[in-house]
């Protein structure tokens, strides 16, 4: 698998400006050499509306990974920063759920899963690997 010139691609608040982020992302993916990092810099849907054309909270950036980017992106660090943002039971109890269905398919393992923030924040930070 071949990569591109670049040890680290950085979007912070540029993402959420796109109506094809997995577009966008799969772009830093093919500029990154093979072990390189990707960070990802998102408001946290729950807190930030307009001009944002892409939402993301921590429930859908983690179903994303688990679903498109799981086989090019090891998660090195995923959570949230900021202010808290007030969820219901739902959201935090759906987002405990898809950390435990991402272990169970095996789409991360058990230690980046320990890793994982709650998802009150303000900002969403992932940290991406390529994988070789």
């Amino acid at each position: 698998m071949g990569g591109g010139g670049y040890d680290i691609v950085i979007m912070s608040h540029v993402l959420e400006h796109f109506t094809t982020p997995l577009g966008e992302i799969n772009v830093a993916y093919e500029n990154l050499k093979p072990g390189g990092l990707f960070y990802i810099e998102v408001p946290n849907s729950l807190r930030f509306a307009e001009p944002h054309i892409t939402f993301w909270t921590p429930l859908t950036f983690l179903r994303i990974y688990g679903d498109y980017l799981v086989d090019k992106f090891i998660l090195e660090e995923f959570g949230t920063y900021g202010a808290i943002v007030r969820f219901d039971d739902g959201e935090n109890g759906e987002f405990q759920k898809a950390i435990v269905d991402q272990v169970m398919r095996g789409k991360i393992t058990r230690n980046q899963a320990l890793k994982l923030k709650t998802p009150n924040g303000v900002y969403l930070r992932i940290l991406l690997r390529k994988r070789f």
